[in-house]
């Protein structure tokens, strides 16, 4: 349905532009995006990054020393606790040809609530037949996006996102992608929705 839904809109771009499709490659960036709406996106893996200026890396909480928890409980209830993630998308091209995006809009659920919403203006290209790893940056307040919840419930997302927690969390993840076509900029219709337990 999604790609029926695409082929339609495809052609209606194809006529708005026709005027600007004087050379080959204005074409090929209009069967670049084609390309991406038959890609298959995935979340490979959410990799906590920091919390509460807290250097996550290689870390578990386990790790964190006492007053390391006490900051966090702090920020937590004081309603300021800056966290970052880098969420990898793996998206495989079944094409022969490349598939290729300007810009990568997203929305970022954790259990059907929105965690962070923003744009991945690098360019990304799929190679045909081929397979790439996206990475997204993410950085939000926690305790804004937990607001009402009790501290349990950042250590259940910390945990799941560490691949710790024995009650894992539902990651959903809403994208739009754009392709530059002269001096237009073309969206997808609609997202691109994929979720996974983590």
């Amino acid at each position: 349905m999604i790609k029926g839904y695409f082929n339609s809109f495809f052609k209606y771009c194809i006529w708005l532009c026709l005027p600007f499709l004087v050379g080959s490659c204005f074409v090929k960036q209009f069967f670049h995006m084609k390309n991406v709406a038959e890609c298959t996106f995935e979340v490979q893996e959410l990799i906590p990054v920091s919390i509460g200026g807290i250097n996550l890396k290689d870390r578990d909480l386990s790790d964190f020393t006492f007053m390391e928890s006490a900051r966090i409980a702090g920020l937590f209830a004081s309603g300021n606790l800056p966290a970052s993630f880098v969420l990898n998308l793996h998206v495989d091209n079944p094409n022969e040809k490349l598939a290729a995006m300007n810009k990568l809009d997203f929305i970022v659920y954790i259990n059907d609530r929105e965690l962070i919403s923003g744009s991945n203006d690098s360019r990304v290209s799929i190679p045909g037949k081929g397979s790439a790893v996206v990475p997204v940056y993410l950085q939000t307040n926690l305790a804004l996006v937990l607001k009402g919840e009790k501290l349990s419930a950042l250590l259940d997302l910390a945990l799941s996102a560490a691949g710790e927690s024995n009650n894992p969390v539902v990651l959903k993840i809403k994208l739009k992608p754009y392709i530059n076509v002269g001096k237009r900029i073309i969206e997808y219709p609609g997202y691109i929705t994929i979720s996974k337990n983590i």
